[in-house]
């Protein structure tokens, strides 16, 4: 839902109670306001089974998570993304899963968190890493979390060779928000989409 410019004003100037915050005024959408679950079914269409990462990346309403890319030798080699699992999918069979609410909610901690200059992100952002527990983590930790308001559900495969064809796999997936903050559009409202800014993972030699 759209704030209003009142709104907006105020968000801008109760910024002004925290030093040091990595945006330009609190957020609309805070970090309790729209719980969300993504329930998922990964569906091997091919003869053979397959080894196939699912990924979720987020967004609020300032910056856009993007995993960054490290040559290993001399093929590249995604990072983390904020969250992802892999699974093996038998030939011609389905699986189900699901990413709870909780662990959205620690991505938008590690956004938050990366943004506001954690020295490498890739480690930020890896899921048995917790923000809140971790001591290279809890410095950078902003004393305000924003909550999601997009997310990136995708697909990762890894081939033997590049000449291999593709795997056939579809991904079907279901997200389900609480509107906690009151902050969901009803039918007929002006959505608010502010095209966060893209902030891409940077590797970081270990």
């Amino acid at each position: 839902r759209r704030p209003s410019q009142t709104q907006l004003r105020d968000l801008v100037q109760a910024a002004h109670v925290y030093q040091r915050l990595p945006f330009s005024r609190l957020p609309w959408v805070e970090r309790d306001d729209l719980p969300t679950e993504i329930d998922f079914v990964l569906e091997n269409l091919d003869s053979v089974s397959h080894e196939i990462d699912v990924t979720v990346n987020g967004a609020n309403e300032f910056h856009e998570y993007f995993p960054g890319i490290v040559q290993v030798a001399l093929t590249p080699v995604p990072m983390h993304a904020q969250w992802e699992r892999r699974y093996t999918v038998p030939a011609k069979s389905r699986i189900s899963g699901t990413v709870r609410e909780e662990e959205l909610d620690e991505a938008a901690v590690d956004l938050a968190t990366v943004v506001n200059g954690a020295p490498n992100p890739d480690e930020v952002v890896y899921f048995q890493n917790q923000s809140a527990s971790d001591p290279r983590s809890r410095p950078y930790i902003p004393p305000v979390i924003p909550g999601l308001i997009a997310l990136r559900l995708g697909l990762r495969a890894e081939q033997a060779a590049p000449a291999l064809q593709a795997p056939e796999v579809l991904l079907e997936a279901t997200v389900g928000v609480r509107d906690v903050g009151g902050k969901l559009a009803s039918q007929g409202d002006a959505l608010f989409s502010p095209n966060p800014r893209a902030f891409h993972a940077i590797p970081v030699a270990r």
